[in-house]
């Protein structure tokens, strides 16, 4: 609960939405069904929170080796870290890197004090065994594009490694792109990052949906839903207990349009709005 509070107070001078109601903010988060599933089951994810809150804060203070430093830390899940520094090499953030490259190899220094120098090799080795017995347990919970589709067609299926890797690869050329070369401002960057990373990895489960917070509250402070979309959104978590009926979480199709219209919202809609935009007319050219 700390780390949430502590997420969403970072954010107050960077969202304008939630300085101007963070209470009402914070109680509409905290009874988000995935977020109340999170943080009641004891899960990572307000940390996970927390420490994405304060790279994005950093990066809009213009202190990026503070965000290398978050990043670093954020490594204890690496499938959210690494992609995340790679997107701020894209950005040219050059001191976030190397901050997080340092703070890398302070993480990988620290596990071999403690577990010798191939502790990464047999941390590897020792926990494979439990994904593959996580892919059975929790395949109705998945919301990863392979992972939902492995508990559809089965944990052998060619099919759903080829589809679900199609998905996660795209929307990995979309990220790299919207920080390689688009124009989008940081606040946009990190909304359609927020939804992104969930759909990267070949296993998510379904209360780390709980990034879209970030995605929805970004979206609403630029004006480009309004509140009964954030209505719909904070609601539409309880889709998750169809699971059984679906055979699988029906929030992993939602994360997929959820990014999708996101992607639409900040950069579509701006090629249309510039488009409709007149040129300005030359009096004297007329003449």
């Amino acid at each position: 609960v700390g780390f949430l509070v502590a997420a969403l107070h970072l954010l107050r001078p960077v969202l304008a939405v939630i300085d101007r109601w963070f209470w009402l903010t914070l109680a509409a988060t905290l009874t988000a069904y995935p977020v109340f599933v999170g943080i009641g089951g004891g899960q990572n994810t307000a940390l996970t929170l927390f420490l994405i809150a304060a790279i994005w804060r950093s990066l809009a203070d213009d202190r990026d080796s503070a965000a290398g430093v978050a990043a670093a830390i954020l490594l204890f899940r690496p499938q959210y870290a690494l992609p995340i520094i790679g997107l701020l090499l894209l950005g040219r953030h050059w001191r976030a890197v190397a901050t997080a490259g340092v703070g890398a190899v302070g993480v990988w220094l620290l596990n071999a004090v403690v577990f010798g120098p191939a502790w990464l090799t047999t941390w590897l080795r020792e926990v494979q065994p439990l994904l593959e017995a996580d892919a059975e347990v929790n395949a109705l919970n998945e919301i990863a594009p392979i992972g939902f589709l492995h508990s559809l067609l089965g944990t052998d299926s060619f099919l759903a490694l080829a589809a679900g890797g199609i998905v996660s690869a795209t929307v990995v050329a979309v990220l790299v792109w919207t920080w390689w070369r688009s124009p989008l401002s940081l606040n946009d960057r990190m909304a359609l990052t927020a939804a992104g990373l969930l759909l990267i990895g070949p296993h998510t489960i379904y209360y780390d949906s709980s990034l879209l917070l970030f995605t929805v509250l970004a979206l609403f402070d630029r004006g480009r839903i309004d509140r009964l979309v954030v209505a719909v959104a904070w609601a539409i978590g309880v889709l998750h207990l169809a699971k059984s009926a679906m055979g699988g979480s029906p929030l992993a199709p939602v994360v997929v349009v959820g990014f999708a219209a996101t992607l639409w919202l900040l950069v579509g809609r701006r090629q249309d709005e510039a488009s409709r935009v007149l040129p300005i007319q030359d009096s004297w050219s007329s003449l």
